[in-house]
């Protein structure tokens, strides 16, 4: 296993928040990781093409495993792992004089998702940095009517143009429009709070600063490229 490939993971999923995550070995080769916040309205359901595990691993606390391992150099320090037989049960992290252990959950005692529904992603949609900073700005701006637990940010797709609407969750919305080549899709509807976490850490992990996006056309899920990992942000349903 390579450290610094599950550190950079880890790292990943910890900054859109993400708290738990199973890690086991692809049928089709590499590693898929099935991970969630603790709304679940977060979520990580994707392959990476590193052979990370060679049986399912469950994280109970990202923060924690993630916190074990920075306190080592990633290039120097060794991994011990035991097994009882059908899941990976602990880990132990030396360096010289150094050890930290961690003990793996029960893969289905975690609250992360089974599966997710089948549906390709379409081709993303590019949110330059000046428009991510343009989106907080709206979303900044709804933010100081309504209710924050109901507000809501909207997307749809229609001949080229996108429609994107901020709603303050009582009575008030911010509509902007402006031009895609992604396919057409009917509205979206995503909680503010996850998808600008996710979109903002999209742009951050990002070289050019911009957000990759895309939404599933059935399920209208939001797709964001972060990292080494698509996130993705369940919709209201």
């Amino acid at each position: 296993m390579s450290l610094t490939t599950l550190a950079d993971v880890l790292k990943t999923m910890d900054s859109v928040g993400i708290t738990e995550a199973v890690f086991e070995p692809d049928t089709n080769g590499g590693t898929l990781i099935r991970a969630a916040n603790k709304d679940r309205n977060i979520i990580v359901f994707d392959t990476i093409p590193d052979e990370v595990v060679d049986m399912p691993m469950g994280i109970q606390s990202i923060k924690g495993l993630l916190g074990r391992i920075m306190l080592f150099d990633l290039d120097k320090a060794s991994l011990d792992f035991k097994d009882n037989g059908t899941e990976i049960s602990d880990l132990t992290i030396k360096q010289g004089r150094k050890k930290a252990t961690f003990r793996f959950a029960d893969t289905t005692r975690l609250n992360v998702p089974k599966k997710v529904p089948e549906e390709d992603s379409p081709d993303g949609m590019l949110l330059s940095k000046t428009y991510v900073d343009y989106i907080n700005n709206a979303i900044g701006a709804m933010s100081y009517t309504g209710t924050k637990q109901t507000q809501t940010i909207s997307i749809s797709i229609d001949n080229g143009v996108a429609e994107l609407s901020v709603y303050d969750g009582e009575s008030d919305t911010f509509t902007d429009h402006f031009d895609t080549e992604a396919s057409d899709v009917s509205k979206g509807v995503w909680e503010v709070a996850p998808f600008k976490t996710v979109m903002n850490q999209s742009a951050k992990h990002n070289d050019d600063d911009e957000a990759i996006i895309s939404i599933r056309p059935t399920h209208k899920i939001a797709v964001f490229h972060v990292g080494m990992i698509d996130v993705m942000v369940s919709p209201i349903a």
